[in-house]
């Protein structure tokens, strides 16, 4: 590294008008060169891709004058090709210190830090960027990716829909802002974004995919015409198009060893890991050999659990959708599990081309795929009443006999604690799913609720940075005093869980219902009161409450939620009995007996391999 160089990384602590001071007390051997030339000589160096002979020269202009901008932004941007960020990053707020109104100074300042995914860092330099070129379309749409992952919605609708105002068909931020729209609770302008954006990038399946997502947060869709649009998927991108494999049974025996392969991104501190583990775990090997095809780069100490408790890995990641088939068929994976649906970062297109004579979807997204080569469902008979959903479905569905759940006993040791309302004298209602999942119609039900039981209060979580106030003026609006209604933002689980200590009974999102979070609940001794609707997605909560025996806890109609919660209510000595016993209840349940579930299940693996064996 250069003597210059080492100077402007010296301590944190220490200013780079220092730094830069101190640089120039440097001595550089050599004769002076002509700045101008030099420049000209290293830049067509630099685009002809030479970096090297570029940084090069680059080095002796900065080296004779540190304030030059314009090469300390060049170098810079050598650097950063090179993976030397700090470096690049100290070079490039020298130029900008020099000349501090040149936006793409600042753009490539927030583009290292974007790169690093360093979000607030990198919405600082690009706000710097706009304010000297405001209608940049890369800044604008860069900004309200950050924004957007740092929660500030707000902010990024703004940019990204002044980027949109001048560029419509600009499909990325289209994207981007379908997600904004979902987190705050807009799912009707989210489907509306999406749609357009899968007209302009008709070949992209992931946007369809999203489009679908977000179709379960509808109420104004019926569950037919959702149930199309998946149909649609089939015939956009399915077997149809992409002419599948299609592997065929090599050894038809229905007795035999099967191998199952499961293929998911979210194999890390996720959700679908926590209900994953346990079958991991009591698969039985004798008869089982299983294979676990891991689609994401994001690994953690749940990783190496699960590596651990599989009988193959496969780091997917990088392999593409034919080559992860053909890994598939190669392995001769007779019985193929979709644990995503059309959830983010999904491998449906794998699944089009049948590598496994026999495919299933379970556990990651409680809806239909929509593939005509996906063979089976998996749920339960609460979540899928016989006869009730089979039209809604490309697959067909299997029935585990006790519950489609396999819930994972909490490590972290919090005990249940005694009813709020016994000491507060009031009903302390919580709502602990995603703040995405509440429709305009449950908030309405809920409003009601806290309207006909004056004596309660209502606690929400995972209310975005900027929606506190949008939601208190609904409430108020509503006759409800701002004061009977709390906010937090996302939360860690270790409170998340502690804060159920604050909560009698829990609500349930609608039309998308909970799973995890209703279990989380039901752990910490809050029973959750749901609505139903017509599709699979509104009556996962459902099901739990009823395969605990808990179905007056379900509704049907807005009308019977709130007679519901009024006779729940008004019982304190039952709530109050239900709550000290719901934790051993539930660990008693099918839910948590990970030993049966994977017999289950296991038994469903071999019903449909003889199914097959005998048609094959």
């Amino acid at each position: 590294m250069f003597a210059w160089l080492k100077s402007l990384m010296i301590q944190k602590k220490q200013s780079l008008e220092t730094a830069l001071k101190q640089s120039d007390q440097i001595s550089v051997a050599g004769e002076k060169i002509d700045i101008t030339t030099t420049m000209q000589e290293a830049f067509a160096l630099h685009q002809s891709g030479r970096l090297h002979d570029a940084e090069a020269l680059y080095q002796k202009i900065i080296q004779q004058d540190h304030n030059y901008a314009d090469a300390l932004y060049l170098l810079g941007l050598v650097f950063t090709d090179s993976d030397r960020h700090n470096e690049a990053i100290l070079l490039i707020q020298a130029a900008i210190k020099n000349n501090p109104h040149e936006p793409q100074f600042h753009k490539a300042l927030g583009n290292i830090h974007y790169s690093q995914k360093q979000w607030k860092q990198a919405a600082n330099a690009y706000e710097l960027a706009l304010s000297n070129d405001p209608d940049c379309l890369n800044t604008l749409n860069a900004i309200g990716t950050a924004y957007r992952q740092l929660e500030m919605f707000i902010q990024a609708e703004k940019h990204l829909s002044h980027l949109l105002s001048l560029a419509p068909e600009s499909w990325p931020a289209l994207n981007t802002r379908c997600d904004v729209y979902l987190n705050c609770r807009k799912s009707d302008e989210a489907i509306l974004d999406y749609k357009r954006a899968h007209e302009l990038m008709p070949d992209e399946t992931i946007i369809y995919s999203a489009y679908l997502f977000a179709l379960n947060y509808s109420t104004s869709m019926s569950a037919e015409s959702i149930f199309k649009a998946h149909q649609r998927y089939d015939e956009l991108y399915g077997a149809g198009k992409t002419g599948p494999l299609i592997r065929k049974i090599n050894n038809p025996d229905p007795s035999r060893k099967l191998k199952i392969g499961y293929v998911s991104p979210d194999f890390f501190s996720h959700a679908v890991s926590f209900f994953i583990e346990p079958i991991l775990r009591n698969h039985n090997h004798d008869n089982f050999e299983t294979f676990c095809y891991h689609t994401d780069t994001i690994t953690d100490s749940v990783t190496n659990r699960l590596k651990a408790l599989s009988n193959h890995w496969d780091e997917s990641a990088a392999r593409s959708i034919s080559d992860l088939a053909e890994k598939i068929a190669y392995d001769e994976i007779d019985i193929l599990v979709d644990l995503t649906g059309h959830t983010s970062n999904n491998r449906l297109e794998v699944f089009t081309l049948k590598p496994a004579p026999i495919q299933i979807t379970w556990l990651g997204y409680l809806n239909t795929t929509g593939l005509s080569t996906m063979d089976y469902r998996i749920t339960d008979q609460y979540a899928d009443p016989i006869n009730l959903s089979e039209h809604l479905h490309s697959e067909q569905l299997i029935r585990l006999p006790h519950s489609q759940w396999c819930f994972n006993q909490p490590t972290q040791s919090i005990e249940v604690n005694e009813l709020p309302a016994l000491s507060e004298n009031i009903i302390s209602f919580g709502s602990f799913n995603r703040y995405s999942k509440i429709s305009e119609k449950i908030l309405n039900t809920w409003a009601r609720l806290l309207n006909e039981i004056k004596q309660s209060t209502l606690l929400i979580i995972d209310v975005p940075d900027g929606e506190n106030q949008r939601i208190q003026d609904f409430f108020v609006n509503a006759g409800i005093d701002s004061e009977r209604v709390e906010l937090y933002p996302r939360i860690p689980l270790d409170f998340f869980r502690k804060l159920h200590h604050k909560v009698d009974i829990a609500l349930d999102s609608h039309p998308y219902s909970g799973g995890t979070t209703t279990c989380e609940s039901l752990w910490m001794g809050v029973p959750t009161l749901t609505l139903t609707g017509e599709t699979s997605i509104s009556r996962s909560t459902s099901s739990l409450m009823q395969t605990l025996d808990l179905g007056d806890w379900v509704a049907n109609t807005e009308d019977e939620f709130i007679a519901l919660a009024k006779r729940h209510t008004s019982n304190i000595e039952k709530l109050t009995e239900l709550r000290m016993g719901l934790r051993e209840r539930l660990e008693s349940s099918p839910i948590m007996d990970a030993e049966q579930f994977t017999l289950d299940l296991e038994n469903a693996y071999r019903d449909v391999w003889i199914k097959k064996c005998s048609t094959s």
